[in-house]
């Protein structure tokens, strides 16, 4: 029997494309599961990636916020101290400016008006001692 012989040949042949067809299939469904796989591992990898620079970045940030509040704290501080400063001065300002007030009540009633324009007149300003004294 040639013909069964044949026919038999014909299906080995056909099972063999049918195998092959089969087997090509079954490589490219293997490297699409492959790639996917890889895929989603560098996924994973970046999805961590990300993570781990988000956790930095949230360190960094929470370490620079610390730094800003301790920045203001200090200039609030150095504000403070400016304005004790300033206070101090303005009230030496005025302490100052009533004893002038005083001195000048006392000159006017006990030195009379002449003897203290002659003593105006005779007083010069020394730049270097940073005080008035009676020229002869």
């Amino acid at each position: 029997d040639a013909e069964e012989a044949a026919r038999r040949e014909r299906e080995l042949a056909e099972a063999q494309i049918e195998l092959e067809r089969r087997r090509a299939e079954q490589e490219v469904l293997r490297r699409q599961l492959q790639e996917r796989e890889e895929i989603s591992a560098a996924q994973e990898e970046k999805f961590a990636t990300i993570q781990e620079e988000v956790a930095a970045h949230t360190k960094k940030i929470k370490k620079l916020w610390a730094k800003y509040e301790e920045a203001q704290q200090e200039l609030k501080e150095v504000q403070q101290e400016n304005l004790n400063e300033k206070e101090d001065m303005l009230e030496t300002i005025r302490e100052q400016a009533r004893q002038l007030k005083l001195l000048s009540l006392i000159a006017d009633l006990f030195v009379p008006a002449e003897e203290r324009q002659k003593l105006e007149r005779r007083a010069s300003w020394n730049e270097d001692a940073g005080e008035w004294g009676l020229g002869q």
